[in-house]
């Protein structure tokens, strides 16, 4: 099904923006049966809508949003990448760039800058993160509003990833106001076996998030005396890239060299 709603959004192009339902099922070559329940699935999920008098399909806001979408997201990783790959080669870490994903309820790695270190850590471009376990996923949830934090307690409950994920509720509210406060995250085994990270985020000129910017490794190289450098790097990183895509919103942290230890971490 999912093939053959593809098919037909692939009709619709400039030069021929509207289309009925019989126009659709010979170009697609499926019975009208089959051709009027996917349009109906894409008109309730708003990719398609009918207008009342032609009675012919056009694009609709559901299809709008997931191109601007999709433009903002290469667009942010083009910005991002040069970035990133100067926090690889100043950290020799893992650089990690996060979103939020498009049902905001967990994170999304839209790109990655392995370390050339034979220990690292690798995480996959598309892997989805829950949003309460690591320093990059917890950057995301610590700037979605309180609404959203407790949608996504709520729907996604706290499971515990690894050793030191975070699982009581009220435990990770004020774990994600004390990341707020210093506008930075620190991780250590919440995702992985022996993994530390970092990431500070990516703001919109309103201050709402965008992405956050992340690096991770082996705890062995997160120690006490490694942590601000690393917690510098990531925010100046992120309000770079921040300010790179036209946005100056950037946090500012709340004495970062000194404040590393209320990182649980990762």
């Amino acid at each position: 099904m999912l093939f053959r709603a593809f098919r037909a959004l692939d009709l619709f192009t400039p030069e021929a923006p509207a289309w009925g339902m019989s126009e659709i099922s010979a170009a697609i070559g499926l019975p009208k049966s089959t051709t009027s329940r996917i349009l109906r699935m894409l008109e309730a999920h708003h990719y398609l809508v009918r207008d009342p008098e032609t009675r012919k399909y056009r694009l609709g806001s559901g299809a709008l949003s997931l191109g601007w979408r999709a433009l903002e997201t290469n667009d942010l990783r083009h910005v991002a990448l040069p970035v990133m790959r100067r926090l690889a080669r100043e950290t020799e870490e893992t650089v990690i760039l996060t979103v939020p994903s498009e049902d905001r309820l967990s994170s999304v790695c839209i790109e990655r800058i392995e370390s050339p270190r034979q220990v690292r850590l690798i995480l996959e471009v598309g892997r989805r993160i829950p949003l309460h376990a690591g320093a990059s996923s917890k950057i995301l949830l610590a700037y979605f509003p309180p609404e959203d934090v407790e949608r996504v307690i709520a729907t996604c409950g706290l499971p515990r990833v690894y050793t030191h994920t975070i699982t009581d509720p009220d435990q990770l509210r004020a774990h994600l106001a004390e990341i707020r406060e210093r506008g930075y995250a620190v991780s250590r085994e919440e995702t992985n076996e022996g993994a530390a990270g970092v990431a500070a985020p990516v703001l919109d000129g309103a201050g709402r998030i965008v992405a956050g910017v992340g690096i991770a490794g082996p705890m062995a190289r997160f120690t006490e005396a490694d942590l601000p450098r690393m917690i510098a790097l990531a925010c100046a990183g992120a309000a770079e890239v921040a300010r790179l895509r036209g946005n100056h919103t950037a946090p500012v942290p709340a004495g970062a060299p000194g404040r590393t230890g209320g990182g649980r971490g990762a």
